[in-house]
């Protein structure tokens, strides 16, 4: 059974159907290791933040997410953290310390340039 195309009733000027926005669907990596207490906020410096993933080599470091509170993340422990869009702002919030000069401790993370339109 052949199927016929349907004509767009509303295609903008010259009849043709308008063209979707462009969208940067290139993923980035990062990966730190921080010594110490130094304060990380991968957002500021990556707003398409996707994925964290943290793991405690020494001592220990403090993580706040969007709830809010300041919870320790003891040695040897690992978590990730991970949004599906772009726009998505549950990273936004995100930062960890370490707790002493002894803290010592990976970050990974993945993410997107701006998506045009967004």
């Amino acid at each position: 059974m052949a199927v016929n195309p349907v004509p767009c009733a509303d295609c903008g000027s010259g009849g043709a159907a308008a063209a979707d926005p462009v969208v940067n669907t290139a993923v980035s990596t990062g990966v730190r290791r921080i010594a110490g207490i130094p304060v990380q906020t991968l957002k500021a410096n990556h707003p398409g933040l996707q994925s964290v993933t943290l793991v405690v080599l020494a001592g220990t470091v403090i993580v706040t997410t969007t709830d809010g509170l300041n919870q320790p993340i003891p040695v040897g422990v690992s978590l990730t953290w991970s949004v599906n869009d772009t726009d998505d702002s549950s990273l936004a919030n995100w930062t960890c310390v370490g707790s002493a000069s002894e803290a010592d401790y990976l970050l990974a993370f993945t993410y997107k340039a701006a998506v045009d339109g967004a």
